[in-house]
């Protein structure tokens, strides 16, 4: 991957975390996490963490839903010549590493006792 595709992903992760923070409900948080190109670079997958994690479902629903509004919105605030499609996935990488980093400190609080 060279220079200008990692300036145009990390303006698009910027932009969409931009968007869902002004787009989403107050009672979750929505993170973006990553975005990955496909090889052709006509799609962007943006990875999103949600918490609570009991409202990942609709936070995955409402995205997936609002990406033409995305697309629009980084349209209008960047400078972007070819403006790929999205996709809006859950980050399982980083569910992962929060599970991992759960079971270590239960691990440490049951090693004091």
């Amino acid at each position: 991957m060279n220079l200008h595709q990692q300036k145009s992903l990390s303006l698009i992760r910027e932009l969409a975390a931009r968007f869902f923070r002004d787009q989403t409900s107050t009672k979750s948080l929505v993170t973006v996490t990553n975005c990955l190109p496909s090889r052709d670079g006509k799609k962007v997958t943006i990875l999103i963490t949600v918490l609570p994690e009991k409202f990942e479902a609709e936070a995955l629903f409402f995205a997936r839903r609002h990406r033409t509004e995305l697309r629009e919105f980084i349209k209008t605030h960047s400078r972007l010549q070819i403006l790929p499609f999205f996709e809006v996935e859950l980050d399982l990488i980083e569910k992962g590493w929060n599970l991992a980093d759960k079971v270590k400190d239960n691990g440490k609080k049951l090693e004091k006792k």
